[in-house]
């Protein structure tokens, strides 16, 4: 039966949300973005007063510069508080740790993709059950990965070895896996109950390596699990381990069944008002990039200034750009752009009535 160019070009676009980082780290990231909003919620005066701090310290040096530069000086030093804020912000609210967790399981669903080119299909986040909710499944020609992501600052001792809170988190990491194959086997069986699966963890850090490669281990569940070095994992797919040849319409018929499970338990989590947290990439444009333009656009439209005569002119104009930007926080297409704008031109205008001020005292 012939499959039609919309049929088909819908098939890409599950695909493609399917193994998009959107879905990867979805806890570890809702945990991050928590902590995070928590911070900002408690501190956001002292923040704000950075900007301003970082922006006075360098209004001697501004005002000796004309025009373009001034303002250059000016955004400079509102981009340099506000990063100052973000890295404070992430050290303060303890994020650091969930931001690397979200860091490995994107390398790891990286890494799968390349096996799409083999005939894979790859699916992040996925939720078996009510509470289940496994990192990675990838179902081709070698079958059905279960891949588990686990991240440390201390180095994995997958070959022993290690401190003994860290052996255990491995032995914890193994068990995970274990149980999740189990499930995702009981899953398949009214499908495919003859479909090889294979549980996997994936172990990055941010330490030394100890060791290196994949070792399997059966002493602490009813399945296998490899245990392998986030660096060594690419290479280990690379290998024979998955080459069992499973024919397309197995293939085909168990990512149909998955694809119906992902839909449902997305459908349900809508419903209940559950929404995906940010991405990393997503943080960064809405929290770096848009802030940014805001940031750029107050500057420019500042060193406009120099055109109006006077000292109220210029205060004039700036409360009236700080009441814009006001009203775009309303906007939510423009908030974060809006926050740049009005986060700057709040601290121009706090320069200007100083310099105001010194000069009607002399």
């Amino acid at each position: 039966m012939s499959v039609s160019f919309g049929e088909r070009l819908q098939a890409y676009r599950t695909r493609r949300h399917l193994r998009s980082d959107d879905r990867s780290a979805r806890f570890a990231r809702a945990q991050a973005w928590e902590r995070i909003t928590y911070c900002i919620r408690q501190y956001w005066w002292a923040m704000g007063l950075m900007v301003v701090l970082f922006v006075g310290a360098v209004t001697p040096l501004a005002l000796r510069l004309e025009g373009a530069y001034r303002g250059a000086v000016y955004g400079a030093a509102a981009v340099s508080a506000l990063w100052f804020d973000a890295l404070i912000t992430i050290l303060w609210s303890g994020a650091a740790s969930q931001i690397m967790g979200v860091s490995g399981e994107t390398a790891t669903a990286d890494i799968l993709r390349g096996l799409e080119s083999k005939g894979w299909r790859i699916a992040n986040g996925v939720k078996l059950d009510g509470w289940r909710e496994i990192d990675h499944l990838a179902v081709g020609p070698g079958g059905v990965l279960v891949v588990e992501t686990k991240w440390s600052a201390y180095p994995w001792p997958l070959k022993g070895g290690g401190p003994t809170f860290m052996e255990s988190d491995v032995k914890n990491a193994a068990i995970q896996v274990q149980k999740n194959t189990v499930a995702v086997k009981e899953w398949l069986s009214a499908v495919a109950p003859m479909i090889p699966t294979t549980g996997i963890v994936v172990f990055w850090t941010g330490g030394r390596k100890h060791g290196s490669g994949s070792t399997m281990s059966k002493q602490w569940g009813r399945e296998p699990a490899v245990l392998v070095f986030g660096p060594s994992f690419q290479e280990l797919l690379a290998g024979n381990l998955w080459r069992y040849d499973v024919d397309d319409s197995t293939v085909d018929r168990v990512w149909s069944r998955l694809v119906e499970l992902i839909q449902r338990t997305d459908e349900t989590d809508e419903y209940s008002g559950e929404n995906s947290p940010p991405t990393l990439r997503g943080l960064f444009i809405d929290w770096a990039i848009k802030p940014f333009v805001g940031f750029a656009a107050a500057a420019y439209a500042f060193s406009l200034m120099r055109f109006l005569h006077g000292w109220w002119l210029p205060l004039v104009a700036t409360a009236v750009g700080i009441g814009l930007g006001w009203g775009a926080l309303r906007v939510r297409s423009l908030r974060r752009v809006a926050i740049g704008w009005t986060a700057t031109l709040g601290a121009f205008f706090i320069v200007l009535l100083v310099i105001v001020a010194v000069d009607l005292i002399r």
